[in-house]
């Protein structure tokens, strides 16, 4: 008589032998080099995935064999362990959140703090502005180092948002320790310091990454970088199963950063892999579900004092859009047409620049000093810009959000990334305007990009703080150092730089421009 555990008994013996060999770690350039060097070169430690096992008729007879109780006890232990990784997904990433607003705030203060105290030693604007611009830059080499670091030393896996690794493993093909665990912290660790260094990178994409890397641990009960092996989830030890719920994971991940469960599901089921089933459409939407729901009632609690408001869907968010006037005028299409033309030629410009960059890369920055000095000396290039952009541009009236008092605007709650104002905003107002007025850039570029996005999205036009001039040199700003920071040997997510560069123009009707962008 056969035992319960046949199927995956049968799935673990059809898995082809391997040898395997000591090399260099995955993703170190040496590597690379060894491996036949460079772009177009071929990768001698990635294999595929165990093959399936065919699905005949005796197969499905032995299967039909096993005590209905264990299949359906197999299959609730499917459910459960999708429920566990969406909710293990957004305790993670409402962690990842909390840290980050932290350290923006420790580090705005700090800026701030030095910025007053050499205004008011020395009179001078001039060495009060040297002062804050050398308290950022210290304080974001200091973020920055710690994500290269472990990027580099730890797990060169974790770099960028991870999203091709997942593809390509949710595809067959077995990218050597991408769902360890010391790729998940380097992962999360990094991808919180690489934000909060004001690189122009978001921590949406590698919530991905993240995801699919909880799933592998948790449907395994195992981690060889802990070396733990419990034994419990025997049966899910396969490539079958595990492939299965990384997919499960990756759509955790999209819902966490979007608060989109439907949206993860399809991202899953179209984008990623290429293996599919009903049964798994339906778990794949839970565990999405359960991310999205743990991350609101989290973030929501956290951000409104009131358990149960939910408010807070995702990592990012827009605002609320309420028009009192939702009619749409025929004169408004050719401007979404332009937009979207405009945004097609600057995403081709985007990769084509990158795709030159990356080649430069390969064959320029092949030892882990000069990578590492690459990433702090584009950190200090990002902060000097930060803060000397602000200069460009005369002082103008204060920001006007829209609020409920407002009948022809939307009402908007601010919804910033941190609860207290940015303290480094008024200190540079103080430094370059007169009472009354603030610099036009400084609460885009000083501030973290989400809150900018929000700026750029619900400002009001009357008095227009946003005009031409301060989204034109933000989307420039934000093009270049995005094409420059990506690549980067860190944690880091492409969605928000999108946004920050395609929300910087800004043609002259308020509801075409807030639709489109």
């Amino acid at each position: 008589a056969l035992a319960p555990p046949f199927a995956s008994d049968l799935r673990v013996s059809a898995a082809m032998s391997r040898r395997t060999s000591r090399r260099p770690r995955f993703g170190s350039v040496s590597h690379m080099h060894e491996a036949g060097g460079g772009a177009g070169s071929v990768r001698e430690d990635i294999q595929a995935l165990d093959y399936d096992i065919d699905e005949s008729t005796l197969f499905h007879q032995e299967l039909l064999r096993q005590p209905l109780e264990y299949r359906r006890r197999l299959n609730l232990y499917r459910w459960l362990i999708c429920g566990a990784v969406g909710c293990g997904t957004g305790v993670l990433a409402f962690a990842i959140d909390c840290i980050c607003e932290q350290l923006f705030d420790v580090k705005f203060s700090v800026a701030a703090h030095a910025m007053t105290h050499a205004l008011r030693g020395s009179g001078s604007s001039a060495a009060a502005w040297v002062a804050g611009l050398a308290t950022m830059s210290a304080i974001n080499l200091l973020f920055v180092s710690v994500a290269v670091g472990l990027v580099v030393c730890v797990s060169p896996v974790a770099g960028g948002s991870g999203i091709p690794e997942v593809k390509a493993y949710l595809q067959g093909v077995k990218v050597p320790r991408m769902l360890r665990f010391d790729a998940l912290l380097a992962k999360s660790v990094g991808v919180l310091c690489a934000v909060a260094s004001g690189l122009v990178v978001g921590k949406e994409g590698p919530m991905i990454h993240i995801g699919a890397i909880i799933a592998a641990g948790v449907s395994q009960g195992s981690s060889k970088s802990l070396n733990v092996r419990t034994m419990w989830l025997k049966s899910f030890r396969n490539d079958h199963d595990k492939r299965d719920f990384v997919s499960a994971g990756a759509a955790a991940g999209v819902a966490a950063a979007f608060g989109a469960p439907i949206g993860g599901t399809l991202f899953a089921m179209e984008e990623a892999a290429t293996y599919w089933s009903q049964p798994l459409t339906w778990r794949t939407f839970f565990c999405a579900l359960c991310s999205t729901f743990t991350l609101n009632i989290l973030l929501s609690s956290r951000r409104t004092d009131h358990f149960g408001a939910l408010s807070h869907p995702g990592l990012i968010t827009f605002g609320a859009f309420l028009p009192s006037d939702s009619d749409w005028d025929l004169r408004e299409l050719p401007i979404f047409v332009g937009l979207g033309v405009a945004g097609g030629l600057v995403g081709a410009a985007f990769v084509s620049l990158s795709r030159r960059l990356t080649v430069w890369r390969l064959r320029a920055v092949v030892t882990a000093r000069r990578r590492v000095c690459e990433v702090l000396a584009v950190t200090l290039l990002t902060t000097f810009f930060a803060f000397s952009l602000p200069l460009l541009l005369p002082c103008a009236d204060h920001f006007a959000t829209r609020n409920s008092t407002s009948h022809s605007e939307a009402p908007w709650r601010p919804e910033a990334p941190f609860e207290a104002p940015n303290p480094l905003v008024p200190a540079l107002d103080e430094l370059l305007c007169p009472a009354g007025r603030h610099a036009g850039l400084g609460e885009i570029t000083l501030g973290p990009h989400e809150h900018a996005i929000k700026v750029l999205f619900h400002s009001t036009t009357k008095p227009a703080p946003v005009n031409l001039g301060i989204s034109a040199i933000y989307a420039l700003f934000s093009f270049a150092l995005g094409v420059l920071t990506y690549g980067l040997p860190v944690p880091s997510g492409l969605f928000v730089p999108a946004i920050m560069a395609g929300g910087g123009p800004r043609p002259p009707p308020p509801r075409a421009e807030h639709a489109v962008l």
